[in-house]
């Protein structure tokens, strides 16, 4: 079976995310609406502008107010070897600390 490694909550980087990518839509949004008018036509290229901004501002709200969330769960299935680091008697060679991501 598999052996539950790590879970990080993704709701505050998932706010900011969507915060950046609904302001360089604002900030380019003749743009996006020229391309969508020429590739889906007028009415439809209005929705689908529309739709897209109130996804990108709605989800973004949403994280940022702590309404929904996101978790990524890392798993692994042990080999059954013992393992000689630092942690006696893991069954993983995964981290056991996240400063790597950092360095």
């Amino acid at each position: 079976g598999l052996e539950m490694v790590d879970t990080e909550n993704l709701r505050p980087h998932y706010a900011r995310t969507l915060w950046a990518w609904s302001d360089a839509l604002e900030a380019r949004l003749d743009e996006a609406r020229a391309v969508l008018l020429r590739t889906a036509g007028p009415e439809k290229g209005e929705r689908i502008l529309r739709a897209y901004r109130l996804y990108l501002a709605g989800s973004a709200m949403s994280f940022e107010q702590g309404w929904i969330a996101l978790h990524q769960m890392l798993s692994a299935r042990p080999d059954g070897a013992v393992a000689s680091h630092s942690m006696r008697g893991a069954q993983s060679v995964y981290p056991f600390a996240r400063d790597y991501i950092y360095k």
